[in-house]
């Protein structure tokens, strides 16, 4: 118990850490995701090895349940002819009695923690899934801040010198200079040509279907 607790007062001061903190902020953010990352690994280990000797016992009680039943048998068979034995078959199984009442309240203890062991892990293992998907957004955030800052330092320095403008005259020149100067296009000339041309096809793609057609028939 003392453990997990440990675990999530590490986690906390992780995600306060990761909050608080100005610079290297991805930096941050695995390293504190590779430490809960081993902690949450140790916790279902201990988990795991709770569950192992949980089984261990179990097994254990079946085994000592079976040696009272035998030991029952015994006395009874040594009954008055063997009185001695008989004895010693029932001090066997009130020792057997005594055992499996102790393994008992220890099996009811284990139970109760591995509730809690497990309903801690799936704690650990919900909020280490939650952190990861905001180091994963806040990452990306973070990448498109500073592609807008790049771009808007790069449109201001074009503007600023005016180079598209200066760009543009000085192909308007070029042309001018050659003859050749460049036409604006015509989008709705470009379009009713597009259609027509698309008309035109299928006009004579239903002729073709026709005289196919026909010849069949």
């Amino acid at each position: 118990m003392n453990s997990i607790k440990r675990i999530c007062i590490s986690m906390n001061a992780h995600i306060n850490s990761m909050i608080d903190q100005v610079e290297n902020h991805e930096a941050v953010a695995e390293a504190a995701l590779s430490e809960i990352r081993e902690s949450m690994a140790n916790a279902q280990y201990q988990l795991v090895r709770l569950q192992n000797e949980q089984k261990q016992m179990e097994a254990r009680e079946l085994a000592l349940k079976a040696l009272e039943l035998k030991w029952k048998e015994r006395a009874i068979q040594a009954g008055t002819d063997n009185h001695e034995r008989a004895i010693e078959c029932v001090r066997r199984l009130k020792s057997t009695q005594a055992e499996i009442s102790s393994l008992v309240s220890a099996l009811i203890e284990h139970r109760n923690l591995e509730k809690i062991l497990v309903n801690d892990v799936r704690g650990i293992e919900e909020k280490f899934t939650e952190l990861k998907r905001r180091r994963s957004l806040l990452a990306a955030r973070e990448s498109r801040a500073e592609a807008l800052q790049s771009i808007n330092k790069h449109e201001n320095k074009i503007a600023v010198g005016g180079a598209f403008e200066r760009w543009e005259r000085s192909i308007m020149r070029a042309e001018i200079d050659t003859g050749k100067l460049a036409e604006p296009v015509d989008h709705l000339s470009l379009e009713l040509s597009i259609e027509e041309e698309k008309l035109e096809l299928e006009s004579l793609l239903s002729e073709l279907l026709t005289s196919e057609n026909k010849m069949k028939s």
